[in-house]
């Protein structure tokens, strides 16, 4: 398939950034009253009461931008180009998953001078301190020619839709864990990096292990819900809703099986663990484990129900081979300094892993 090009003319709208990707909402603008819309349909004029036309004649768009995000690379060393992402999606990642399990994505060629409009921007938001400060300093990759077009997951307007999303993490224990262990790899994370933001009272200690999402728990997959709605903050506009939101998030946890596949599979690409220095050691798989590990699950959500009708894994561009050092120091601070075995009388912010119940 021949990539499209991204139409420069097209309103971008800064919708949120991690550490290699910044992505954007698309703005295609509004038909006139009795022309055609990019996907094709007439606008009736009569009926119309959407927002005054364009004075210009209307242009088209193909089609495929329509209800889609961009997302553009970041000018950083541990970046895998959009083209190596893009191609280990198509290969790898599709084979693994049904198609309606995940953000559907295909890479789109760049204009020129977009690059270079978006950069100027996020040095503008800096400077208004309207862009985190932990990412303040990293701009985009003004070398490269090609975005990802992905699905759009927010609800778009819908009012009768809530979106939500979260990071499953680790499914399964480290391979590498001490087999005496209290914590997962996720708590044991968490148990460090809480007492490491002590001095940072803006950052809420994790409280909920990730293993409940695989084996259910009826209290404490309701705690993994209740990070859950508290990291999507804002979405829930009433008490009446919030707690629907909670019991339909619930029981699709208990119900999917997309995420004890997501566990299996984690586990498939990375039996060893990244620690092991065995000839046989496949980096390709492990690469592929870890980006699994910190993949992202997009769910929507009928409002006036609380019912799960959409839940797709995004954040799939395979990760760096230049992390896997990273990823080694992290693990073996973790295993040396105790944080898998610690008791939780040691912590000022124990975490209920599941591991650490009798």
């Amino acid at each position: 398939m021949e990539s499209p090009l991204f139409p420069g003319e097209l309103e971008l709208e800064y919708l949120g950034e991690g550490a290699a990707n910044i992505v954007y909402k698309i703005h295609l603008p509004p038909p006139s009253p009795g022309e055609t819309s990019a996907s094709g349909f007439a606008v009736d004029v009569d009926k119309y009461d959407g927002p005054p036309p364009l004075a210009h004649p209307m242009m088209r768009f193909d089609p495929i931008f329509e209800d889609k995000l961009l997302r553009l690379r970041k000018d950083v060393p541990t970046a895998v180009s959009v083209k190596d992402a893009q191609d280990a999606f198509e290969d790898i990642i599709k084979a693994n998953f049904d198609a309606n399990e995940l953000v559907e994505q295909i890479i789109v060629l760049l204009p020129r001078s977009l690059i270079e409009g978006c950069n100027k921007r996020l040095r503008l938001n800096e400077a208004r301190g309207l862009r985190p400060k932990n990412r303040v300093g990293t701009y985009l990759d003004t070398k490269a020619r090609a975005g990802t077009l992905v699905a759009d997951m927010t609800a778009r307007g819908d009012p009768n839709t809530i979106p939500l999303e979260f990071k499953p993490k680790w499914l399964a224990q480290s391979p590498t864990a001490p087999k005496n262990a209290r914590r997962c790899r996720t708590c044991a994370l968490h148990a460090m990096r809480n007492v490491f933001s002590h001095s940072e009272p803006t950052v809420p200690p994790k409280s909920a292990c990730p293993l409940y999402l695989v084996e259910y728990d009826n209290v404490r997959t309701a705690q993994i819900v209740e990070d859950i709605l508290h990291d999507n903050a804002g979405t829930l506009p009433d008490l009446e809703t919030e707690n629907m939101v909670k019991e339909g998030v619930k029981i699709f946890i208990h119900d999917t099986l997309l995420l004890t596949k997501l566990r299996d599979l984690q586990t498939k690409y990375d039996p060893k663990s990244f620690l092991d220095e065995s000839e046989d050691q496949d980096e390709e798989n492990i690469r592929l484990a870890m980006t699994l590990r910190d993949c992202t699950l997009f769910l929507k959500i009928r409002r006036d129900s609380g019912k799960v009708l959409e839940a797709r894994l995004g954040d799939l561009d395979l990760k760096s081979s230049k992390k896997l050092a990273h990823w080694k120091a992290v693990e073996r601070q973790l295993i040396d300094s105790g944080w898998y075995s610690r008791a939780p009388e040691d912590l000022e912010n124990p975490i209920a892993c599941r591991l650490g119940r009798p």
